[in-house]
């Protein structure tokens, strides 16, 4: 995953030189299980929209299945202005890598004091 960190943000970025946070999960997903996801970049105008983006992202958890403990390749929803509007791909139990605005894509800690709180959901695909 080392390849993607420090990429910069891309408002419907799908890589390979910039991402959001959905095309970074997607292009992860895809190198670790061989499996494209959907793309759902026609489903919102821009990424700062944050009532299509929580539209879509709760809409498309159907086809997800919640868990309780994190694995590398999780689907991680963060909520953001208390709203499931981010997600992250989980490279294990402790740590994720996720794209922002201003910082491009960084690895963290899940748990850490910035995160752990805004947690909405761990999810496998089904």
């Amino acid at each position: 995953m080392l390849e993607w960190w420090e990429r910069p943000y891309k408002d419907h970025g799908r890589g390979p030189a910039a991402f959001d946070c959905w095309g970074l999960y997607r292009e992860a997903y895809l190198r670790d299980f061989g499996l494209r996801l959907p793309d759902y970049g026609e489903c919102y105008h821009t990424a700062d929209d944050t009532h299509s983006v929580g539209s879509v992202l709760l809409r498309e958890l159907a086809h997800w299945h919640r868990v309780t403990e994190l694995q590398k390749g999780a689907l991680i929803v963060l909520n953001v202005a208390r709203r499931p509007f981010h997600c992250a791909y989980a490279l294990d139990a402790h740590q994720m890598l996720h794209t922002l605005p201003g910082s491009g894509s960084v690895i963290e800690q899940i748990h850490s004091p910035r995160w752990v709180r805004r947690i909405e959901g761990i999810y496998l695909w089904r």
